[in-house]
């Protein structure tokens, strides 16, 4: 992480990522909560094998689901290791006072250009 002029400093690399961690495991069950009956549904209920449409769009549709919580803790472990904020618990408080709810989710675009591939690649 570059900070101050260009100087690299690692120290606030790890940052943040407790915070991120705990948003991954909700994420995780939301994806996978979505994930299955999406499948099922564009299989019209077949169990022996879906199509690669049906993975495709149930990945597709599971990944949006799922990026719902995990942009908010990627902005404030961003935040932290950026040394915006000590804790993440001060780094929502002042997203929330300053931006609004939708402070949580800046960058979603690009976030979801990034992860809904990796996502559908992954299952299809």
């Amino acid at each position: 992480a570059a900070r101050g002029g260009g100087k690299i400093d690692f120290t606030g690399l790890y940052r943040g990522l407790t915070g991120n961690i705990m948003g991954v495991f909700p994420a995780t069950a939301i994806f996978f909560g979505v994930y299955e009956p999406v499948k099922q549904w564009f299989s019209n209920g077949k169990t022996d094998g879906a199509n690669v449409g049906a993975h495709f769009a149930a990945a597709a549709t599971a990944g949006v689901a799922a990026s719902l919580v995990r942009v908010p803790t990627e902005v404030v472990k961003q935040r932290m290791q950026t040394k915006q904020f000590n804790s993440a618990m001060t780094a929502a408080r002042t997203i929330l006072a300053t931006e609004g709810a939708r402070g949580f989710y800046a960058g979603y675009g690009a976030f979801m250009m990034r992860d809904l591939p990796f996502d559908i690649i992954e299952f299809v």
